[in-house]
């Protein structure tokens, strides 16, 4: 699944992730040919993605993979 939001304007960003299901996903902040972090967060656990190698107009998306998605969480 992918945000249906393109990020951009930041040059940092924090994204926190709780797991609710039992499965394992993976979230991964992504252009097409770039990836800024990725993290796989196990079941019932969370997570915090924190990068800065991006530039203020540069947009990207966040995508989550895994099966029986069941998260929530946010990012600033």
């Amino acid at each position: 699944m992918y945000t249906n939001y393109k990020f951009t304007g930041k040059t940092s960003y924090t994204i926190k992730v709780n797991n609710r299901s039992k499965k394992p996903i993976e979230i991964t902040a992504k252009r097409l040919l770039k990836t800024y972090a990725s993290t796989k967060v196990s079941g019932k656990k969370s997570a915090t993605i924190q990068f800065s190698n991006i530039k203020h107009d540069t947009e990207f998306y966040i995508v989550f993979e895994g099966k029986d998605q069941d998260f929530d969480g946010y990012i600033k």
